[in-house]
């Protein structure tokens, strides 16, 4: 079995782990911003346009083409109606995380004005009250976001801006699956050293969980530990997207569970034939999200709202989330045409019943650590 030496190397896909337990208890609601004023309760009148605006509003993000396509639909449709320049900052969300709660927790202002980061990281910062409840009186647009792009546990805090799946991947030339079959699949014998599996937990706890019919949240994971015990013949590489593609190319694995955006990849960029099914257990949903910090001058977080507001826009959406190749959350989008009736990108709330199994952030956070801990040692051989 081949791993990737490195597995918790933080990109964009990797799933925050460390620290989250700490981070799993409370919600904050009304927030004081400087000067004592009430900021983003959501509550009684619209609220001021402030008289003064910031020489720009500065964004965590990705790199391209995270940050290219918010930038140039979003970003720039935010400047024309402000007059705001957007400046994009790529600091690790990791590191962004932990700058922006010691700002907080010492009285400073954050380093960035908008957190664009994973979702379970938008959980941690309304866990540790970090964040400004977004505005609906600003962000209008929460009133059209899906199930799906909502805070789990709280009103407002935060919003998913686009969600993805983790389906069963696998070469086309080696094997032939269908929409359907259970997870169970990866532990056939003619699998033998060929199967991919994720070094991060998510993408495989969920589903085996429902497989045996197990509660992650309150049940005894112990027959789950077990199960991926088992798997171990099976399994030839663990890691994260990148080992996954390049074991993929070679034919090194012929099948494993990854962002359905690394088989998209796969199609376009090589002639490696690929495709993915969703397994009738369902197949893990998760997303990236927006908030905006605490501790920002009044002005600054009003037209941060603004600015998510825009991210979030109905047309806007339809078009920047297309490039990214992932799942709008407002109701008012129109996801990409490739993606419409396919179980790997649901979208309707009936889609999502059927096909998906929404990450529980809140249980996650809680017990990330262990389960993370649990998960590795079951692997592993």
């Amino acid at each position: 079995m081949h791993v990737n030496r490195e597995p918790w190397t933080v990109d964009r896909r990797t799933v925050l782990r460390g620290g989250l337990a700490a981070m799993a208890a409370g919600v904050g609601t009304a927030v004081l911003g400087p000067g004592g004023a009430l900021l983003g309760t959501g509550a009684g009148a619209a609220p001021k346009v402030p008289t003064t605006k910031p020489s720009k509003l500065v964004v965590r993000s990705w790199g391209p083409p995270w940050s290219s396509t918010i930038g140039d639909i979003p970003g720039k449709a935010f400047t024309a109606k402000t007059g705001i320049p957007v400046e994009f900052d790529l600091t690790d969300f990791t590191v962004m995380d932990t700058k922006v709660r010691l700002a907080v927790r010492s009285g400073h202002r954050p380093p960035v004005d908008v957190m664009y980061t994973i979702g379970r990281s938008c959980y941690a910062a309304s866990a540790q009250k970090v964040l400004v409840p977004l505005d609906p009186g600003i962000v209008t647009n929460l009133a059209h976001i899906s199930p799906a792009g909502k805070p789990q546990g709280s009103a407002s805090d935060y919003v998913l801006v686009y969600t993805y799946t983790t389906p069963l991947i696998y070469r086309t030339d080696k094997l032939k699956l269908t929409n359907g079959m259970s997870w169970q699949v990866m532990w056939d014998a003619a699998y033998k050293g060929r199967l991919f599996v994720p070094a991060n937990f998510d993408p495989l706890l969920f589903p085996v969980a429902k497989m045996l019919k197990r509660n992650p949240a309150s049940g005894n994971l112990a027959p789950v530990w077990a199960k991926f015990k088992t798997l171990r013949p099976n399994i030839q590489v663990v890691g994260d997207d990148t080992p996954f593609i390049n074991n993929m190319k070679t034919g090194e694995v012929w099948l494993g569970s990854a962002l359905v955006g690394d088989a998209l990849a796969l199609q376009q960029t090589t002639k490696v034939p690929v495709d993915w099914i969703v397994p009738k257990e369902g197949a893990v949903l998760t997303g990236d999200g927006m908030y905006v910090p605490k501790n920002l001058p009044s002005d600054v977080t009003y037209w941060a709202q603004v600015f998510v507001n825009e991210v979030i826009d109905a047309r806007l959406q339809t078009q920047w989330t297309g490039k990214v190749e992932t799942v709008p959350t407002n109701l008012g989008a129109t996801p990409a045409a490739f993606m419409k009736g396919n179980p790997a990108f649901p979208f309707t709330a009936a889609e999502i019943e059927k096909y998906a199994i929404p990450e529980p952030l809140a249980a996650a956070a809680k017990n990330g650590d262990g389960w993370q801990a649990n998960y590795t040692a079951a692997i592993q051989k």
